[in-house]
Formats: C-alpha cells, sequence, structure tokens
C-alpha cells in the first residue's frame, strides 16, 4: 500500500479498515431518523452476484462478449466508479457552499420537493441517489465498449481507492461517454480490464504483456497513474516492484 504523496519506499502493509473506513456512507437517515439501508443492501447484492463471476474472470478464459458476463461486470465496475469517498466529499461540500451563499433552504422549498428527491441538506442522501441514479448511464457506456482482458505472468498490477481509470482520446479528453476514451479497471494483480471503442480493435480478448507491448508502451504507466490519480492509496501486491512505477 502507497499513500499518496509518499515516495514510494514508504510502501506499506495495512488492513482494509485503514483505506476504507467511513461509517454509513450508503445509509442516509429518514426524517424518522431511522437509517435507509437500500442503496447498502443493493450494493451487497451486486458485490455477491460478481463475487460468483470473479475466480473465472481473473484466472480462467471466458468470453468477454457473454452478455451475462458484460452486463454483471459493467454494473459492477460503473457501481466502483461512482461509490468513493471523493464524490461524497465533493458533494459535502457543494451542500456546504450553496447553504453560505444562499442560507439554508426554508420549509417551504423543502415541502415543495417530490417525495422521490433526496434530501437536499444531507450530502449522504444525495449521494446515495446520485451512485443509483447514475449507474444505468455508466453501465451503459462501459458496455458498449470492446473490453480486453491484458495477462501478466506475475502480479504486476496495482490499483487504488479510485479503481476504475480513464485515459483520454486523440483531443485530450477523457471519462464515462467520451467517443476514443479507454477505461482501465484491475481484475487482480495479474490481469487488467481494458475498454476501449469499437474503432480501436486488438486481435484477441485476451492479451499478454509481451504481444500488447509495442502497442501500449510500458505497463507501468498504469501503475503510476494509478498511484497519481488516487485519492489516499494505491494497492497492489506484497511485495510492489519499485520498477513497475
Amino acid at each position: 500500500m502507497f499513500e499518496k504523496g509518499s515516495v514510494l519506499r514508504d510502501g506499506k502493509l495495512t488492513a482494509v479498515r485503514n483505506v476504507c473506513g467511513q461509517r454509513y456512507l450508503y445509509t442516509p437517515l429518514g426524517k424518522d431518523g431511522v437509517r435507509d439501508w437500500s442503496t447498502d443492501d443493493y450494493l451487497n447484492r451486486l458485490e455477491d452476484d460478481a463475487g460468483t463471476l470473479w475466480p473465472s474472470l481473473v484466472t480462467e478464459i471466458i468470453s468477454l462478449k457473454e452478455p451475462a458476463v458484460r452486463s454483471l461486470l459493467s454494473r459492477f465496475i460503473a457501481v466502483m466508479h461512482l461509490r468513493n469517498v471523493e464524490i461524497f466529499n465533493l458533494i459535502d461540500r457543494t451542500v456546504l457552499l450553496r447553504d453560505q451563499l444562499f442560507g439554508p433552504l426554508t420549509p417551504e422549498q423543502l415541502a415543495d420537493r417530490g417525495p422521490d428527491l433526496p434530501d437536499p441538506t444531507d450530502a449522504t442522501s444525495i449521494f446515495t441517489h446520485t451512485l443509483i441514479s447514475g449507474i444505468d448511464r455508466i453501465f451503459e457506456s462501459f458496455a458498449a465498449k470492446q473490453w480486453y482482458v491484458l495477462c501478466a505472468s506475475s502480479d504486476f498490477f496495482v490499483t487504488s481507492d479510485r479503481p476504475v481509470m480513464f485515459f483520454p482520446n486523440s483531443a485530450g479528453k477523457a471519462g464515462v461517454g467520451v467517443a476514443g476514451s479507454t477505461a482501465i479497471f484491475p481484475l487482480s494483480p495479474q490481469r487488467m480490464l481494458i475498454m476501449v471503442d469499437q474503432a480501436n480493435p486488438l486481435p484477441n480478448e485476451y492479451v499478454t504483456i509481451e504481444s500488447f507491448a509495442d502497442r501500449a508502451g510500458k505497463f507501468g504507466t498504469f501503475n503510476r497513474e494509478f498511484l497519481n490519480r488516487s485519492i489516499r492509496f494505491a494497492l497492489g501486491p506484497t511485495p510492489i516492484r519499485f520498477a513497475d512505477f
């Protein structure tokens, strides 16, 4: 594990709770003071479903064109793109800034909001609503791309607390729905999912580092980007090979 801002020799072992430790991030309080666990339950079900696929995904050669595989994995990656504390903090700061600029919302303004809308005074409520409402658009963007799995013969790839990375198109733009933008998602220390537009095909669904190197350059670029763009931490195999950065 590397903490952002540290030098690489500070990589160290740590427990997951030291990386992901914010309580009730997905369970806003309702007006009755009872927590809404629906988003948390949805995420747990999705993780359980993805867990049934993962052993095959990281050790075997399975078809990446299989609709059930693409649907489940696209949805899971969409959630992983959204469910991080940086987005929560952005919403929290926005709520605070709104109140500083315009004052708190009045009871009349709150009463005018429909029952299906999140509580505009509660960052957790807005965050969970944003997460659930945004999944489908991101899911569709990932599902429409061409998928490849980049395979290393030994532990190589790192991930971070921002596990979905976008690389820019020829115009320098990157992100969900941006034509020509490449998305990557580490499946394991030895496998990386690459999602590209149909206009940029590779010869096979599973590509070894050796056959892919001429196209993509050194794969240490992926590891460096996960470290540089992380919120707080980058995580990888033990020991993490500093040369991979």
